[in-house]
């Protein structure tokens, strides 16, 4: 079992992809996207601020290591789910 299966399940989820799920549902409910849209005009405009996103102290916090590629792929995947770009 990994580690965010562990999580999941000490919420009370069966797995890491049940407990995705349930975030993704909140988000959903919150209309992050339109919360989001009061602040940032233009959504892609984030990618710019990719370089700025991870740092070596917050990075020591993650449970894999990550890199600029992956923070990229992160945020067009949370773009593409929860904003109209």
């Amino acid at each position: 079992m990994g580690r965010l299966d562990a999580l999941a399940q000490a919420l009370g989820h069966a797995d890491a992809q049940a407990l995705k799920k349930v975030v993704a549902q909140i988000l959903k409910d919150a209309d992050i996207g339109t919360y989001f849209s009061k602040y940032v005009k233009n959504p892609t405009d984030i990618l710019k601020h990719v370089s700025e996103m991870i740092t070596p102290n917050r990075s020591g916090n993650n449970m894999r290591n990550v890199d600029f590629p992956d923070i990229d792929l992160i945020v067009r995947n949370t773009l593409e789910n929860y904003m109209t770009v």
